[in-house]
């Protein structure tokens, strides 16, 4: 997938800084870069392209977790990187708004490296079982 977004050293060291401070391995951490970005805005864009019908809420409470990881590194790289991840999961969050209801209930977790809880990932959902008024 083609990214668009350049980490700099700068963007990588302050991302890794939030992930340490969110209470993730330091083997976790050290390896973020460009290429655990990519494949979080991958498996961003596969997850709302899903048809979640047919899957487990549990698959979908774990895989949901990929916008959190792209909102990090959106939320402690620099403006013009910022940006630059935005505009790379602009598509799949507009697929992910375009399918969205309100979700039944907020998630258990905040990520505390974040700043603007609660996002529109935690509050709807596009699991026909998780949403408001499913039975």
């Amino acid at each position: 997938m083609e990214l668009g977004v350049d980490l700099t050293a700068d963007d990588v060291s302050s991302i890794r800084q939030a992930i340490r401070a969110w209470g993730k391995p330091p083997e976790v951490a050290v390896k973020y870069g460009t290429a655990s970005l990519g494949e979080h805005l991958s498996a961003w864009k596969e997850f709302v392209e899903r048809d979640w019908g047919d899957w487990d809420i549990s698959e979908y409470d774990h895989d949901v977790g990929c916008r959190t990881w792209i909102q990090v590194a959106v939320e402690h790289s620099n403006p013009a990187t910022a940006a630059q991840i935005e505009a790379a999961a602009k598509a799949a969050d507009s697929i992910f708004r375009s399918l969205m209801v309100p979700a039944r209930e907020l998630p258990s977790y905040r990520v505390p490296v974040l700043r603007q809880h609660p996002y529109f990932w935690e509050t709807h959902t596009i699991h026909p079982e998780l949403a408001a008024g499913a039975a």
